[in-house]
């Protein structure tokens, strides 16, 4: 570890998706931060580099409550013991507004308040969107509808720290123009853009 690292380093991308499950990631992680890679942990600590869990996609609330509960139930008590090098900072998660979902907002306004009450039962960590769009894209206004949504993570009293776009489309979302209007021309780069001028 060295002073080019990031400020957060985030475990396994949706276990499920490879075949394991987040009880793995709870002992895998334990036994690479406590035992295997021990001194490249505690060399990213001194860096203030933290740690997020895996990344759980949302479904249900219950759903992500209990993926999360079967990671840190198979690390603790070293995972969520502060000062121990296996100690995980962040709840990491991904979520997708669906094509066929009315308003992106509506989904970001039902996400932030699981994720409120989620934090809070897991020691008012603070949450990382690890990826959040358009799961299977229809069209640049859903994806430009996805993106105007995003502020809305970000509400008072949210423990929801970073957002991250993902781009994962079957289309080459970097150059998609806009449909209609003023904004025809514009690649929906320039959307965020506009919107990041608020920042």
């Amino acid at each position: 570890p060295n002073s080019t690292f990031s400020d957060t380093f985030y475990l396994w991308d949706e276990p499920l998706a490879y075949g394991k499950d987040y009880a793995w990631a709870g002992n895998s992680w334990l036994a690479y931060s406590a035992t295997r890679w021990i001194a490249q942990v505690e060399a990213m600590r001194e860096l203030g580099v933290r740690v997020a869990t895996p990344s759980v996609r949302y479904e249900t609330p219950e759903q992500v409550r209990d993926q999360f509960k079967e990671f840190f139930d198979a690390c603790q008590p070293s995972c969520v013991t502060l000062d121990d090098p296996s100690y995980v900072d962040i709840l990491a998660l991904r979520v997708f507004c669906d094509p066929d979902e009315e308003f992106c907002d509506k989904k970001v306004e039902e996400v932030t308040g699981v994720l409120t009450d989620l934090s809070a039962s897991f020691d008012s960590r603070p949450v990382h969107i690890t990826g959040w769009g358009v799961l299977t894209n229809n069209g640049a206004s859903k994806l430009q509808e996805a993106m105007k949504a995003t502020d809305g993570f970000f509400e008072n009293g949210s423990p929801i720290d970073r957002v991250y776009w993902w781009g994962g489309n079957g289309t080459d979302s970097t150059n998609l123009d806009l449909p209609t209007g003023k904004e025809q021309n514009q690649f929906l780069a320039d959307v965020w853009v506009d919107i990041c001028k608020n920042y």
